[in-house]
């Protein structure tokens, strides 16, 4: 008599194992998931030297976006060491910066205080970051915001007048920067990782503003200044 062909049955222990083996995977992927959505995101500093950066510029008749408008702009370059972050295992969900104005702007190029408006309006923004290095090359994001942020003349000296903001709404991130893209998040975080091979890391901000007045500051020089709490990197699974 010939034996009888063996058949699988619930007792085999491989099907187990494999069902085994893609739940734990499965659960794995999940609580990585989760651990990245309740994760807060990861401080790194003020890596492009926003934070006190003074925007000093001579304001010239045509605007970033509107041509009847005075606006200033200015460029900074700025350098920085890789940095100790760990993020193997997750994704990058976003690289954020906060930007914001500060609450006085200085005026200068009148003869006598009659010269100056009594308020001037900040219309409109734009600011741009480059992060570069020699080995993971660059990545550049910016913005662009419409603004409506008024500041009254408070006081003024032999040579300039001082302008305090008058308005509700707040100043601290009028000009946040984000990026989300997947590519540059990836060329973002290569660049500013410590890695296998360091590499000095370095970059360019560049800020413009819109001014409109009455009467017109056209030739009059403005002083801005930037305020940042830091940038964060959130993760996203």
């Amino acid at each position: 008599m010939q034996p009888k062909p063996r058949t699988a049955t619930t007792n085999d222990p491989k099907p187990l194992r494999l069902v085994l083996l893609a739940g734990l995977a499965a659960a794995f992927l999940t609580a990585c998931g989760v651990i990245a959505a309740v994760a807060p995101p990861i401080d790194v500093g003020d890596p492009m030297d926003v934070d006190g950066t003074s925007v000093e510029a001579e304001l010239v008749s045509g605007g970033l976006s509107t041509a009847a408008l005075a606006h200033l702009g200015a460029t900074k370059a700025f350098a920085f060491g890789d940095m100790e972050v760990d993020l193997r295992g997750f994704s990058i969900a976003s690289f954020y910066t906060n930007v914001g104005l500060s609450d006085t702007v200085r005026v200068t190029g009148g003869g006598v205080e009659s010269d100056y408006p009594t308020s001037i309006e900040v219309t409109g923004g734009r600011l741009s970051a480059t992060v570069e290095d020699d080995v993971n090359g660059n990545v550049t994001f910016g913005v662009e915001a419409d603004l409506s942020l008024t500041y009254e003349r408070d006081s003024c000296s032999v040579d300039a007048c001082s302008y305090v903001y008058a308005g509700d709404d707040p100043l601290d991130g009028v000009l946040d920067l984000r990026l989300t893209d997947s590519g540059d998040l990836a060329t973002l975080v290569a660049i500013i990782r410590e890695g296998d091979t360091p590499s000095p890391n370095r970059g360019e901000l560049e800020i413009g503003i819109e001014v409109d007045s009455d009467p017109a500051l056209a030739g009059f020089t403005a002083t801005f200044t930037l305020t940042s709490d830091g940038s964060r990197i959130r993760l996203g699974g």
